[in-house]
């Protein structure tokens, strides 16, 4: 299903060109600044700012696109593992617990003073409202400070059926090069 756009991913990741920067977000009249710029027509999610209402740590930062069912998250971690340790047993978990989930192209890419592990691929999941969903996602994931037990991941997960590789290439360069280089404190 994703045959199309994969194949045109990666020379669109190399030719695009990250969004200019946003200073804040507009959602439902209030106004949030942004220490990372935010793709356009993307907002916060519902359950962010549920989090932030109850006064609870956000670890994550997920957005998500005002149309279209697209979403972007941002992660730091840090474990006691080794990332790539870490990132292998989520990946064999995923799969134990039913989903589909493949990786069509790996590769790397420089955005945001970092060089970035890219995975490229499609995970389908049940969702009790749609049945089972497909999305292909495009992940990338960076040390902290040449830390293999501190990272930061991207994910950007396109559900629309009719992905776009120079959208999502923008989409997803913009989030690689907002990230600033600095320590993680803890998962």
């Amino acid at each position: 299903m994703f045959a199309k756009v994969v194949t045109a991913l990666p020379k669109a990741l190399q030719a695009a060109k990250p969004a200019p920067e946003a200073a804040t977000v507009s959602k439902d009249g209030k106004h949030f600044r942004l220490t990372v710029p935010l793709p356009a027509a993307f907002e916060r999610s519902k359950k962010e700012d549920e989090t932030d209402a109850a006064g609870k740590p956000i670890t994550q930062v997920r957005i998500e696109h005002k149309k279209w069912p697209i979403t972007v998250r941002f992660d730091a971690r840090k474990t006691n593992k080794p990332m790539a340790k870490v990132l292998d047993a989520e990946r064999t978990q995923t799969i134990r617990r039913g989903l589909l989930y493949q990786v069509y192209h790996t590769g790397k890419i420089a955005a945001g003073g970092r060089n970035w592990q890219m995975r490229i691929g499609s995970i389908t999941y049940p969702d009790r409202r749609r049945g089972w969903v497909s999305g292909l996602f495009l992940h990338a994931n960076a040390e902290v400070a040449s830390d293999p037990k501190q990272w930061l991941e991207i994910m950007v997960l396109d559900e629309t059926q009719q992905p776009n590789a120079a959208e999502l290439s923008v989409i997803f360069k913009t989030a690689l090069a907002g990230v600033r280089p600095q320590a993680t404190k803890g998962r």
